[in-house]
């Protein structure tokens, strides 16, 4: 029996212990493909899933050195970086790849505070996600300017230096009256 190998198709098998043909590309859901492979009903399936998925997305290269993706890799490799807790360097680097994904092409030595509030702004409607980006700017920043200043931002200071948080409301903490709980009262 001939095996066709085609990009994508994976086989799993039910609880029956059935094989079943799937198509599956990394993070898209699976697509369950009828009939025996290389059939007609097969192939119709397949190209259709792929249609559906369209072009995998495109790759870049390396950033240029001294545009803020640079400096945001460069970070990354850092020990600085490296010793933080790994929840921690989870947030930041999807607080900082999200910046990255519009601005990473910039050169990072003209960014200033007024750049920095603009990117906080962007996020005002989710007070914490905007402090959680101003807090990811602020450990960039400070890394950098300790590790070599001249090298990663130019002449300028430390652009988040400016920023400040927003202001986040809270309707304040209420207590619980007796009759809620079930402690029973001392006697």
């Amino acid at each position: 029996m001939v095996k066709i190998r085609l990009r994508y198709v994976v086989e799993d098998t039910d609880r029956h212990g059935n094989p079943r043909l799937y198509f599956r590309r990394k993070g898209q859901p699976k697509v369950r493909l009828p009939g025996l492979p290389g059939s007609d009903e097969f192939m119709v399936a397949y190209k259709a899933a792929l249609r559906a998925i369209g072009d995998p997305p495109a790759r870049f290269g390396r950033p240029a050195r001294g545009s803020f993706g640079h400096l945001c890799l460069t970070y990354y490799t850092s020990a600085t970086f490296k010793t933080l807790d790994g929840s921690t360097q989870s947030w930041r680097r999807r607080a900082l790849d999200a910046v990255s994904e519009h601005h990473g092409t910039k050169p990072v030595s003209l960014m200033e505070g007024k750049h920095v509030r603009m990117l906080r702004d962007e996020l005002a409607d989710r007070p914490g996600a905007a402090r959680n980006r101003l807090k990811a700017l602020r450990a960039l920043f400070r890394w950098a300017t300790e590790a070599d200043p001249s090298d990663q931002l130019g002449n300028s200071p430390t652009p988040s230096s400016s920023a400040k948080p927003t202001m986040q409301s809270w309707p304040g903490l209420t207590h619980w009256p007796p009759s809620s709980t079930n402690v029973p009262s001392p006697k």
